[in-house]
């Protein structure tokens, strides 16, 4: 029993550093954040940590901050989709 909790909590650990290594190297999330955020549950052992919690919090200003500049831009504007802030 205490090997599975070993292997969980290894697991949980690297889905952190995977996501942070993606959000960084990607300046993105990928499509699924918000259901490993809610619902995976290979993270529920570290969905309550500080540096889980504050991981989703980058992503969600980074997606706030993208939909007011899309919502800030003229409809007929072109985008510059190689353009990474």
């Amino acid at each position: 029993m205490v090997q599975w909790g070993i292997a969980y909590a290894a697991g949980a650990w690297g889905f952190l550093q995977g996501l942070q290594y993606v959000s960084e190297a990607f300046s993105w999330p990928g499509p699924y954040w918000s259901y490993a955020r809610d619902f995976d549950p290979s993270v529920d052992s570290i969905r309550k940590e500080p540096e889980f919690k504050a991981a989703f919090a980058d992503i969600e200003r980074d997606m706030a901050r993208q939909r007011a500049e899309l919502a800030a831009r003229s409809k007929d504007a072109p985008l510059d989709l190689g353009a990474v802030h």
